[in-house]
């Protein structure tokens, strides 16, 4: 089984145990020592912060088809620790759909990497503030089929996000991979009952008829968000 890399936090937290082993032994001899002792432990505390709201996010979160990303502001991932899952789920929902949320992805499709899909972004993140959902969901789900085909010669459904990268939060528990699998469900008949995720297969191919919902769609922004990270 390939062990999967360590995200910054874990890499970060590792290099500074070791720099306080040494700052312990310099401590007692040194002032400065004794200051960048003070300021490690603080850091590890953050970074140990940091990875318990993580942790929360992969339990709670993740299964029901939200992942983790780089850019994902710090103060949202704290703020979903401890509300209710209900409360947790409201608070992604209302971050993935801000202007500012959704100019990030704009500032990052003008890349030139990912600038093809630049145009139909900037069709769905107008959508999306006009509360038109089926557009805008319709419209990422393509983005995203798009840029992981294009980028990594698989297609997003089919291993395309599976190799394991380092630095990135969308590679690994909770990420991007275990995304698309729970999105790339197999639909089995065609329903008008209102779902919860952007399942791809459902929605493109006319099966799930009732998508046009704000959770559907901060959830495939979201998904954009780890496949860009990815």
């Amino acid at each position: 089984m390939t062990k999967k890399p360590k995200n910054r936090q874990e890499h970060l937290r590792d290099q500074l145990s070791g720099l306080r082993t040494l700052m312990n032994l310099a401590a007692p001899f040194s002032s400065k020592a004794r200051e960048a002792k003070a300021d490690i432990a603080r850091i590890q505390a953050e970074i140990d912060e940091k990875l318990k709201a993580q942790e929360v996010f992969i339990e709670r979160y993740a299964p029901d088809g939200w992942s983790l990303f780089a850019g994902m502001a710090t103060p949202t991932l704290f703020a979903l620790v401890d509300p209710t899952k209900e409360e947790g789920t409201a608070i992604l929902t209302r971050y993935h759909l801000e202007p500012d949320t959704l100019h990030a992805l704009w500032q990052r499709l003008k890349s030139e990497k990912l600038r093809p899909w630049f145009d139909i972004y900037v069709t769905a993140m107008e959508r999306a503030k006009a509360q038109d959902y089926i557009s805008a969901v319709s419209l990422v789900l393509l983005i995203i089929d798009g840029i992981v085909t294009k980028l990594t010669g698989k297609h997003a459904l089919s291993g395309g996000t599976d190799a394991p990268v380092f630095d990135t939060f969308a590679s690994g528990p909770g990420g991007i991979a275990d995304l698309l699998r729970l999105l790339g469900q197999q639909r089995g008949s065609v329903t008008t009952d209102p779902i919860q995720a952007p399942f791809r297969h459902g929605i493109l191919h006319g099966m799930d008829l009732n998508f046009g919902h704000p959770i559907v769609a901060a959830k495939a922004f979201n998904a954009l968000h780890a496949v860009i990270d990815y």
